[in-house]
C-alpha cells in the first residue's frame, strides 16, 4: 500500500513498527471509501425479498442513509394455480398483514415487483403461453398487488408502482420443491371441492 503523501510502501505484517507514519493519511482514504460504500450497494443491486418477516428484521438493522438509497425491491412468490380456468375470476386469498410494534420506513421507495412462481400439481397450467398473455399479464398484476401489501407499510408514497410477472413452470425437481412447500405450509389438495384447502396443524407436525 501506498500512503497519500508519500512514495514509501508500508507493508502491515501485524507488528506495530512497520506502520509509517504517513500511512495514516491512507486510513482517512479508507474511511471514505467506507462512507462511499456504506450506501452503494442498498441502491445498486436489486434486493431480493423472500420472507418479508426475515426482510424486517435485516431492514432495522441498516442505517436511514442505507434506507434512503433502497428505491426498488422485488420479491418472490408462488402461486397455486390447480383447477384454474380462463374464464374463472383470479382471486388470491389475503391473509392478515405482517403487525410490527415499528415499521422503518424507506422513503424513496417507487417500485415492487413481484416475480410469480406458477404450481399446479400436473403442471398443465402455464401462465407463459403466448398464446394467453394478456389474460395472464393481467392475473400477475392483481396477484403482486395481494402480495405486495406489506411494503406498502414502509412508505408513505402513495405512487408506489406494483408490478408482477410469471417465472418458467421450471423442471420436475422445481416442482417437487414446490411441492414440498406447498405441503410444509399445511396446503393439501381438495379432490372434492377442486380447491386448496388449509389443513393445521400441518402434515408431518402434529
Amino acid at each position: 500500500m501506498v500512503a497519500d503523501d508519500t512514495e514509501e510502501v508500508c507493508f502491515f505484517r501485524g507488528c506495530k513498527n512497520e506502520v509509517l507514519p504517513a500511512a495514516v493519511q491512507l486510513s482517512l482514504a479508507c474511511h471514505q471509501i467506507h462512507e462511499e460504500m456504506h450506501v452503494l450497494p442498498y441502491s445498486k443491486l436489486p434486493i431480493m425479498v423472500y420472507s418479508f418477516t426475515t426482510f424486517y428484521a435485516w431492514l432495522c438493522k441498516r442505517t436511514q442513509a442505507q434506507r434512503n438509497a433502497i428505491t426498488r425491491i422485488d420479491m418472490r412468490s408462488l402461486v397455486m394455480l390447480d383447477g384454474l380456468q380462463d374464464h374463472h375470476v383470479f382471486k388470491l386469498v389475503e391473509l392478515p398483514p405482517v403487525e410490527f410494534d415499528h415499521w422503518p420506513k424507506l422513503p424513496n421507495l417507487v417500485h415492487v415487483h413481484v416475480y410469480h412462481a406458477p404450481y399446479d400439481r400436473l403442471g398443465n397450467i402455464d401462465p407463459r403461453d403466448p398464446e394467453n398473455q394478456v389474460l395472464w399479464h393481467y392475473r400477475a398484476q392483481i396477484a403482486a398487488k395481494v402480495i405486495a401489501r406489506d411494503p406498502r407499510a414502509l412508505t408513505d408514497n402513495e405512487e408506489l408502482e406494483i408490478t408482477g410477472e410469471w417465472e418458467d413452470v421450471g423442471d420436475e425437481m422445481e416442482r417437487a420443491n414446490h411441492a414440498h412447500i406447498v405441503a410444509k405450509y399445511g396446503y393439501v389438495w381438495d379432490d372434492v371441492g377442486r380447491r386448496w384447502v388449509l389443513c393445521l396443524p400441518a402434515p408431518g407436525k402434529m
